[in-house]
């Protein structure tokens, strides 16, 4: 009998990620086995490599914007095509080793992507500052508090430490929630993409991404690049842009189109006489919210 497909996931285990790909496996009711990357380079390169079939990788929240790591890496990617986005509910807690004060409180920890989630929360209830730590993850800042030596305490006692993470982390690590919905949004969403193998999905293709950069000192060249969609009539939901990493003021474009009614390809074509390194990084169908209930 055949091993379910492995399905990679940015861990360790109780990360939003590992959330959000426990989601998308109930949802997808197709048994898989996650296993868990310590980056998101790694993560999509065990895609590239073969190592998993599919990864779940986040893109973008709608607090913090773009995960950068992930559109650079799937920007240079050949065998890593989106095959469906879907979006998590990201609700977050600030937990410590026991009931406390939040004026007790000297140092938080967490993945920085959570900590800039809670800016506002933090600035409003702390006087004076706590210290902040990113992390790797907010997993790795609650399994390092509950093993009592914390990388991020700097002198502090244990309950004066707290870490910021999913509600899952409570009865995961035994932990308390010393505050809940904390997060500066209270409809906070992260969007993730599965990249790799096929997958039968029951939508339609509604979405495609593409990412190019453009001719250097050539008067209106976004410009001309944007008006392609614009012609097609085909909105464009997203628009980023990353520097490319080879000199300063060169840039790669990520866009978004949505095109429910269209063919992509006249598109493309067209896109490749105004722009250039245009890369195509898939065409997916687009899932709305996907929680618990």
């Amino acid at each position: 009998m055949d091993k379910d497909p492995a399905i990679g996931c940015l861990g360790p285990e109780g990360t939003f990620s590992d959330h959000a790909t426990q989601q998308w496996i109930k949802w997808q009711r197709q048994p898989h086995r996650i296993h868990y990357y310590h980056s998101i380079p790694s993560l999509i390169q065990g895609v590239e490599t073969g190592e998993v079939a599919r990864a779940v990788v986040p893109v973008e929240n709608a607090i913090e914007g773009p995960v950068h790591a992930a559109l650079d890496h799937l920007a240079v990617s050949k065998q890593s095509p989106i095959q469906c986005e879907f979006l998590i509910p990201v609700a977050l807690c600030l937990f410590a080793l026991q009931p406390t004060k939040l004026s007790e409180i000297r140092c938080i920890a967490s993945h920085i992507q959570p900590l800039g989630q809670c800016e506002q929360f933090i600035h409003t209830h702390f006087d004076p500052l706590p210290d902040l730590h990113g992390m790797p993850s907010t997993a790795k800042a609650a399994s390092e508090l509950v093993s009592g030596t914390p990388s991020f305490s700097h002198g502090n006692p244990l309950d004066a430490c707290a870490i910021i993470g999913g509600q899952w982390l409570g009865p995961m690590f035994g932990l308390h929630p010393i505050a809940e919905n904390i997060q500066d949004m209270k409809h906070n969403q992260t969007r993730f993409w599965v990249i790799g193998n096929p997958i039968t999905l029951p939508n339609a293709p509604n979405k495609t991404s593409v990412v190019f950069t453009l001719p250097q000192h050539v008067p209106g060249a976004l410009e001309r690049a944007l008006s392609v969609f614009t012609q097609h009539q085909i909105n464009l939901s997203s628009i980023a842009s990353r520097p490319t990493k080879t000199r300063l003021g060169v840039y790669r474009f990520f866009v978004d189109a949505e095109h429910e009614r269209h063919s992509i390809n006249p598109v493309l074509s067209e896109l490749k006489t105004v722009a250039q390194d245009v890369s195509w990084l898939g065409t997916y169908p687009c899932f709305q919210e996907m929680s618990d209930d």
